[in-house]
């Protein structure tokens, strides 16, 4: 009997050490991570990055390519300067995970057409990922020619922008303007002088006029008095 319950007992063991095997092996089976391909839109050089414009779009998709995991959400909209992400992207097997993205930034709508690769590999601590983008399909397959996943954009322009604003001029200049009509052609302030001297001139010819009158007088009077 006691031979028995040894032998009992040993199966026992040994369907224990199996269940508890199998149950390790299942759950490495079911190992996973999570992946999130972060996106961002910033201010173009020049524009203080306090700015807020919300009324500025950039769209993006996120596109599978082949047997890549695909994920809940595939579009992401961010305002002005943004930070986003796709994800998460649930992937089970280490590989090399492509994908597509487009889109159109900003106000002028630049096309966005770029590859992203997700490598996925093991490690002691589980699985690893890392998320690199790339002009196109044929550059990501070659490692080469990588790219950012950030884009510049620009606000909106303000009045302060427009260039026919003439506030900059300077102080000299606003002054001749002042007066409505000052700065058409042709329109010129009447010259006080310049009507005095007329006015002048011509009494100067009336008297010069009536002087000689009288000397013509006064000769002709001394002729007759010569005759008599």
């Amino acid at each position: 009997m006691r031979f028995l319950r040894k032998i009992v007992y040993m199966v026992a063991a040994a369907l224990l050490v199996l269940s508890g095997t199998g149950g390790m092996t299942v759950g490495a089976a079911e190992a996973y991570t999570e992946v999130y391909v972060p996106v961002e839109t910033k201010w173009a050089q020049g524009i203080a990055s306090s700015t807020v414009d919300n009324s500025v779009l950039s769209e993006f998709t996120l596109i599978p390519v082949g047997s890549a995991p695909a994920m809940q959400t595939s579009s992401l909209t961010l305002k002005g300067q943004a930070k986003g992400q796709f994800g998460p992207i649930r992937i089970e097997v280490p590989g090399d995970y492509y994908y597509t993205l487009t889109g159109k930034v900003g106000l002028e709508h630049k096309v966005v057409d770029m590859t992203v690769r997700i490598s996925v590999t093991t490690s002691q601590s589980g699985l690893n990922a890392v998320v690199t983008a790339y002009k196109n399909q044929q550059d990501a397959q070659n490692d080469q020619g990588k790219s950012d996943l950030v884009f510049e954009v620009r606000p909106k322009k303000t009045t302060t922008d427009d260039p026919g604003d003439d506030s900059s001029n300077d102080s000299s200049s606003s002054s001749s303007s002042s007066k409505p009509g000052s700065n058409k052609p042709g329109s010129k302030k009447p010259d006080k002088n310049k009507g005095a001297n007329t006015a002048s001139a011509s009494n100067l010819f009336y008297w010069s006029l009536l002087g000689l009158g009288a000397l013509i007088l006064f000769a002709c009077s001394l002729r007759e008095s010569a005759k008599k």
